[in-house]
């Protein structure tokens, strides 16, 4: 499967893993940018089932770490009822899919989390959207090994607004935000 340069959509060329630890390696010709694709290490015999998804919190879990919702901890942050956001699938494995966001914090990830991608340059746990307010929804990188990049700028916590682009690997994601009435 040829790998593209999330910042310059170049096709990029495979290189040997410095520390020769399994971990495939990319470079971008036009950029020079570097990219990994984390090695996949799993107990013996588990598999991964990408279709299934992560379970919903439990009662009493909290769903933005830490957080206290009307003097009630761990209570969850509720949506907005005008509140419509979506993740529109653009380019990648899962193009053409589009994924409802229904909780106030979601993450996106190769193995982990409520929306998975089966894109080898996207991290276990990639990125997470918390939504904090009709007119306040937030995408926050997770500490990934090829970062995340809102409208082409390479983030670490951005604002996101309706129509923006979320480039996790290979995969383009647009922002679909509609507020109701």
């Amino acid at each position: 499967m040829p790998m593209f340069c999330p910042a310059c959509q170049t096709k990029m060329e495979a290189t040997t893993d410095p520390r020769g630890g399994g971990r495939k390696h990319y470079s971008c010709p036009r950029c020079e940018g570097e990219y990994v694709v984390p090695a996949r290490s799993l107990p013996e015999g588990e598999k991964i089932d990408a279709a299934e998804p992560a379970p919903a919190p439990g009662p009493g879990e909290t769903t933005i770490p830490g957080f206290t919702v009307a003097g009630i901890p761990g209570g969850e942050w509720q949506i907005p009822e005008e509140l419509r956001f979506s993740l529109k699938v653009l380019e990648g494995t899962e193009s053409g899919k589009v994924f409802e966001v229904t909780r106030s914090r979601i993450t996106v990830g190769r193995e982990e989390g409520e929306i998975l991608l089966g894109d080898p340059l996207v991290s276990r746990k990639h990125a997470a959207f918390e939504i904090y307010g009709s007119q306040h929804i937030v995408v926050k990188d997770l500490a990934s090994t090829n970062g995340t990049y809102l409208n082409g700028r390479l983030i670490a916590y951005s604002k996101v607004n309706n129509g923006d682009k979320i480039r996790m690997g290979s995969t383009l994601i647009e922002a679909v935000i509609q507020i109701e009435g």
